[in-house]
């Protein structure tokens, strides 16, 4: 089988995108199966073209680019949790308001907003919002 591969992967011509990938898939099952040495030898033996080696650079950098964004994602979702959860952020704030709602003192969830979220450090409209949870019974 994987002179099979071998020999398809040096017989395949690159005229076109699809052709490039069916000959790069070849290519890493044929590396993935032989040892680095062996490998190493069918290269020189069946050179790629230009145009497989350019596909091949092109497929890596979108694969570079796509860790790159989900590297940069996952620190941007990091910081901005660091952000709301330290003492003072907006998850403490938030927690500030509805243990005010708990107490009982305020007849609806609007007023109670209305007279804390000043006090809290927070608008009216977002305290409105965190006070988006059932009654205390």
């Amino acid at each position: 089988m994987l002179k099979s591969k071998e020999n398809t992967l040096a017989s395949l011509v690159d005229s076109s995108v699809e052709e490039n990938a069916r000959l790069a898939e070849i290519l890493y099952e044929v590396a993935d199966t032989l040892p680095q040495a062996r490998f190493e030898k069918y290269l020189q033996d069946h050179p790629p073209s230009p145009r497989l080696i350019y596909y091949l650079m092109v497929k890596a950098q979108e694969g570079l680019n796509r860790e790159k964004k989900l590297r940069a994602s996952a620190i941007g979702k990091n910081a901005a949790h660091a952000l709301h959860n330290q003492t003072g952020g907006s998850n403490d704030k938030q927690e500030k308001i509805r243990a005010v709602w708990a107490t009982g003192d305020y007849k609806t969830k609007v007023e109670c907003a209305l007279k804390e979220h000043e006090k809290i450090g927070m608008s009216f409209d977002t305290a409105k919002k965190a006070l988006r949870t059932p009654k205390p019974k």
